[in-house]
């Protein structure tokens, strides 16, 4: 399977959202990156230099707006997923480029179905998008 958005970066406080979400696009032929913090996604982008296709992300965090810029100006194409919670709001300055998604308040299979269908979505519309 020749997958569209092939490398992801998870940023969320929350080492077991990201790490559950990791591990179920491990698992669907995805390249997962966790991070906690955005000091820590600097140093994996610094150390991996990979070629992000996907950031999730909780827009709330500290400097989140500063790596989404730096990285949507390397890569105008990056599609980015902003991880709700119960107290959202899109932060002056950021805007979203695919989705909001709410943080699943328990792990099920439902909810990994339905991360693993909005991921598939994103790479639906990055494919139209790259055979115009």
């Amino acid at each position: 399977m020749d997958l569209a958005l092939k490398t992801i970066l998870l940023l969320h406080e929350d080492l077991g959202f990201v790490f559950w979400l990791g591990h179920i696009l491990d698992q669907a032929g995805y390249e997962a990156y966790p991070a906690r913090m955005v000091s820590d996604a600097f140093t994996l982008i610094a150390d991996l230099c990979p070629q992000l296709d996907l950031v999730v992300c909780d827009p709330q965090m500290d400097g989140v707006g500063v790596l989404l810029a730096g990285l949507s100006h390397l890569q105008p194409s990056l599609k980015v997923v902003f991880v709700e919670s119960s107290a959202f709001r899109t932060p002056t300055g950021l805007r979203v480029t695919s989705a909001v998604y709410p943080k699943p308040e328990h792990i099920s299979e439902s909810t990994k179905a339905e991360w693993l269908q909005l991921i598939a979505g994103l790479e639906h519309s990055s494919a139209h998008s790259h055979s115009v």
